[in-house]
C-alpha cells in the first residue's frame, strides 16, 4: 500500500480523476508484464453541484497511463475524446479482449456520450473503440452505437459502464448502468 495517489491530477487539463468501479480499466500485458490503465477524467461544474446537491460534471475525457510496477505510472493524455455530438459528458468505459482476439490482435473499448435525441433532450448512448496496442484508439463509429433499449429502460435515465465478464464456454456476459422502467428516479440501476 502506498501512502499517496500512485496517479493524480498533475497536468493542467486534468480536473477530477475518476477511479470507481465504472470508471477505470487496468489491464497487465501478459508478455510484457507493464500495466495499463484507462481512467476518466470528469469536469465538476459547481453551479450545478450547488443546485442538485451532488456531484455533477460536465464533458470530460477518458485518459491513459502506463507503469512498470503499478505504482510509478506514466500519462500518455486522452485515449478517447468526445464527439461534436457530445452535449454534456463523456462517461465511463472498460476494456477487453475481442472475442476473436487471436485473429484480430484487437482489444475493445466501451464509453458513452449523452447526445440530443430527436426531441431534443439529452439522453445517453453506449459506443465503442479498439485498439491494436492498447494506446491509441479507433472509434468503431455511429453503426456500433448501442443505443437505450425503451422496451426496458428510461430512454432519459443512466446507460453506461459496460462491465464485460469473460464466459467458461467463451465469448463474455455483461452488464451495465442502466435505468429500469420500474424505477422512479432516473439515477440508474444494473442493466
Amino acid at each position: 500500500k502506498e501512502p499517496q495517489p500512485v496517479l493524480k491530477r498533475d497536468k493542467p487539463w486534468e480536473h477530477n480523476l475518476y477511479f470507481t468501479v465504472n470508471g477505470w480499466s487496468v489491464l497487465r500485458d501478459s508478455q510484457t508484464g507493464e500495466f495499463r490503465c484507462w481512467y476518466d477524467d470528469w469536469n465538476p461544474d459547481i453551479q450545478e453541484v450547488k443546485r442538485v446537491g451532488y456531484l455533477y460534471c460536465v464533458p470530460g475525457r477518458t485518459s491513459f497511463a502506463r507503469s512498470t510496477d503499478g505504482v510509478h505510472w506514466r500519462d500518455h493524455g486522452w485515449a478517447i475524446r468526445a464527439s461534436e455530438k457530445m452535449v454534456v459528458y463523456l462517461g465511463t468505459g472498460s476494456v477487453w479482449k475481442d472475442v476473436a482476439f487471436e485473429q484480430t490482435g484487437r482489444f475493445l473499448c466501451n464509453y458513452s456520450e449523452w447526445r440530443l435525441d430527436a426531441a431534443g433532450k439529452p439522453t445517453q448512448n453506449i459506443l465503442f473503440a479498439w485498439s491494436r496496442d492498447l494506446v491509441r484508439w479507433e472509434k468503431c463509429g455511429e453503426e456500433g452505437l448501442f443505443p437505450v433499449d425503451t422496451g426496458g429502460y428510461h430512454r432519459y435515465g443512466r446507460w453506461d459502464c459496460i462491465f464485460p465478464m469473460p464466459r467458461a464456454e467463451g465469448g463474455y456476459w455483461g452488464t451495465w448502468t442502466a435505468t429500469p422502467l420500474a424505477r422512479a428516479d432516473l439515477s440508474g440501476g444494473i442493466g
